[in-house]
């Protein structure tokens, strides 16, 4: 009981040290109420029941930092078995450099948070977590988040049972139970397989299974064969135009040249006042032969591009699977005539 008396009264004489010198001009209030909190947790502490002196040190150490406060909260939580975030605490208090003047219960803790350190890292278990499947799933260990960082690594756990569990959209869960000794190592490999029932796209190209998956979403795959349709129905359109553009002109310059050869003689001869209908005849069959000639490629070319362009119902996914896509028959190419009164566009659609 006395040695329980002595340490107590050490640890706060260390927190009166403290309050007076390095934290001076910390607020007043809260290192008072801070040496009383953890006064009271190294007394439950001492007695044995640190469940509940973890508690207050925790509060006195936000409120105040002390290195007696911080020592006996890593023992602490080392006693009741969590040694990862017990050493943790010891470590932190290990790499705090101490002033030349401090008080000896400063360095009483730290001495004795070395010594316990050195004693419990050879204890902490390694739980070694690997996923197969989904690029990124989401790990827990018994409900808390694993890091993406720590998977795939040794990952220092507390002794004792945990659960592991992993999830990913689009594939289902897959938990398992495991029991770690102090020091043990122990390698966990769980398998998310593709849910048949889940409603989203599964981008197994990065997948840590290293299944082959296609390269080009059915979405990607869509949207170029629509930008393909939209060209190939903007040259038809332009080639229609370009038809009857062209059709129009030599109707006229068939009815100018009939006029011409009325007025004309068999041997070419026109009089003065056809001048004006000859150039029109010129042009109206320069026009009708540039837009016959427009007007067939762009036919052509529209035609050609929609029957290459993919149809959006040419495969429909179900699950992981795709359908069968109907055999066509091959069409006929296309082709175009241009006659002197006449165009016609020829071919199987």
């Amino acid at each position: 009981m006395n040695g329980r008396r002595i340490a107590a009264a050490i640890a706060l004489l260390g927190l009166v040290v403290s309050g007076r010198s390095a934290h001076a001009q910390e607020d007043a209030t809260s290192v008072a109420a801070a040496r009383t909190i953890g006064l009271e947790g190294l007394r439950l502490a001492e007695s044995g029941n640190c469940r509940e002196a973890i508690e207050k040190l925790e509060r006195a150490e936000k409120l105040h930092h002390a290195p007696t406060t911080l020592a006996k909260l890593g023992e602490c939580h080392v006693q009741i078995g969590k040694l990862v975030l017990g050493t943790e605490e010891l470590a932190r208090l290990v790499r705090e450099p101490l002033a030349a003047d401090a008080p000896p219960a400063f360095v009483s803790a730290k001495a004795r948070a070395q010594k316990l350190l050195e004693e419990t890292r050879p204890r902490l278990a390694q739980l070694h977590i690997k996923v197969v499947g989904p690029a990124s799933p989401q790990v827990t260990v018994d409900g808390e988040t694993v890091p993406a960082a720590l998977l795939d690594i040794d990952r220092p756990t507390d002794p004792g049972a945990h659960t592991v569990e992993a999830t990913a959209p689009g594939f289902k869960s897959a938990s398992s139970p495991v029991s770690l000794k102090e020091g043990e190592r122990v390698p966990v490999t769980l398998t998310l397989e593709v849910d048949p029932n889940a409603h989203v796209v599964v981008d197994a190209n990065t997948s840590r299974s290293g299944a082959t998956q296609p390269k080009e979403s059915d979405a990607k795959k869509s949207e170029g064969g629509s930008g393909m349709r939209v060209v190939g129905w903007t040259l038809l359109g332009v080639g229609a135009a370009g038809l009857v553009t062209g059709g129009v002109a030599a109707l006229l310059a068939s009815g100018t040249k009939s006029d011409l050869d009325n007025a004309c003689t068999a041997d070419g001869a026109c009089p003065r006042d056809q001048e004006s209908a000859i150039s029109r005849l010129k042009t109206e069959s320069t026009i009708s032969t540039i837009g016959l000639i427009v007007g067939g490629v762009g036919v052509v070319g529209g035609v050609t591009i929609l029957l290459a362009s993919p149809s959006n119902s040419g495969s429909a996914r179900v699950g992981n699977a795709a359908a069968p896509k109907p055999v066509a028959r091959a069409p006929k190419a296309p082709f175009l005539s241009v006659g002197p009164s006449s165009v016609a566009l020829r071919g199987e659609f």
